[in-house]
């Protein structure tokens, strides 16, 4: 009994010491949003502070401080995010965050970055040959489908290894519960959603989806400008925050705005449970892609993505690398029994400025004077070469 007591109180200590910053992810769902206004942004700041934290461990002075500055990642809240995924993964089977990094056999990571990765991030490390690219995606793939429960199927090809990457960190994330209290799956109706103009000068359209509908005393949020709901799952320490301008003329973003100032917890502890609320609540099946590398240095990030300026110069013993790509991919499954959650984070490592790798369209018109060359292919020997100046 004092075991488990004992146990229980380390348990209920590690989740009260797990606080991760949200505001910084926060500002940035807002900046990708305000660059995007007519496009459903999907984001997950957790796969950001995985894979962006595991960064974090090889990056020089001035990349350090551009992650401190735009995603707040430094040590202290590495050390916060890795009590919290112990909670998440010790307390839940809905919550599956995984990390591994593969480096260039060649190259030889540093020991501090081997420490950071694999004890506060929990990552896995494997040395790896890039060149055989058909491999890396392979292996990539099936820990992709394996850590998402299929939610992702191939998304990496061997074009995915041009340039050839000397390293590549990934975070998987996946998350799938039950509604602690479901939907009626008869009351959900085709209804009407209003979809603004992307310029938001036209008049707005209407488009029609399944639209889930329920009567339920729950937490509501409403001042001036905006009002929300706080869904709750049945492992309740999951909540889903509904957010939205009370007139549609109103733009998206300045309910990211309010959220990027003042946070979850603002909503959380100023929602009121007095009335009851009916819910409309459009059923779900969304995925998007984020270029996280164009979005941060948009953002002001420019050390860490700087050819010249090799931001990981903490990593590997070798030589600085620098991030030549980072890319997120998400899907939400939202309906009337649960929500599937799956996101892939991942960002390559090189040293030396990417070639540039274009798709284009070529022509070539024989109407001017030009040369045969007949050869066999085999022995390299010319059979014919001809100047056609008048055919």
């Amino acid at each position: 009994m004092k075991k488990t007591l004992l146990t229980a109180a380390a348990a209920f200590s590690l989740a009260l010491t797990a606080q991760v910053p949200d505001l910084p992810l926060l500002k940035i769902f807002h900046f990708a949003g305000s660059r995007r206004p007519a496009e459903n942004v999907l984001l997950s700041p957790w796969g950001i502070q995985e894979c962006f934290g595991m960064v974090s461990g090889g990056a020089g002075k001035q990349s350090a401080g551009e992650l401190s500055k735009i995603l707040g990642l430094n040590k202290a809240v590495s050390g916060d995010i890795s009590q919290a995924r112990k909670s998440l993964q010790q307390s839940s089977k809905n919550f599956k965050s995984y990390n591994v990094i593969f480096l260039e056999r060649q190259l030889k990571a540093k020991k501090s970055f081997i420490h950071h990765a694999t004890k506060v991030y929990n990552s896995d490390i494997y040395s790896v040959d890039f060149d055989q690219k058909s491999k890396c995606a392979r292996v990539l793939n099936n820990i992709v489908k394996r850590q998402t429960s299929s939610m992702f199927g191939d998304i990496f090809t061997e074009r995915s290894f041009l340039p050839k990457p000397d390293v590549l960190l990934l975070n998987t994330l996946y998350f799938e519960s039950a509604w602690k209290e479901s939907f009626v799956e008869d009351h959900t109706k085709r209804e009407k959603f209003t979809i603004p103009s992307p310029d938001g000068k036209a008049a707005s359209r209407k488009k029609t989806v399944d639209m889930m509908n329920d009567t339920r005393y729950l937490p509501y949020y409403e001042d001036k400008e905006l009002h929300g709901i706080i869904l709750t799952f049945r492992n309740r320490r999951f909540k889903l925050l509904v957010l939205k301008p009370k007139n549609s003329a109103v733009p998206l973003s300045r309910a990211a705005a309010v959220l990027a100032e003042k946070g979850i917890q603002h909503f959380r502890y100023s929602s009121s449970e007095l009335y009851k609320t009916n819910i409309k609540l459009p059923k779900m099946k969304l995925s998007g892609e984020t270029d996280l590398k164009e979005l941060f240095c948009s953002a002001g990030m420019k050390s860490l993505f700087s050819s010249t300026g090799g931001g990981l110069t903490e990593m590997v013993t070798d030589r600085p690398l620098f991030i030549s790509s980072a890319k997120q991919l998400v899907k939400l499954d939202l309906n009337e029994k649960s929500t599937k959650v799956a996101a892939v984070t991942y960002t390559a490592g090189v040293t030396s400025a990417p070639p540039v790798i274009e798709e284009k369209e070529n022509y070539f018109y024989a109407n001017h004077p030009f040369i045969l060359v007949l050869f066999d292919d085999k022995t390299n020997a010319v059979l014919l070469t001809a100047s056609i100046v008048n055919p």
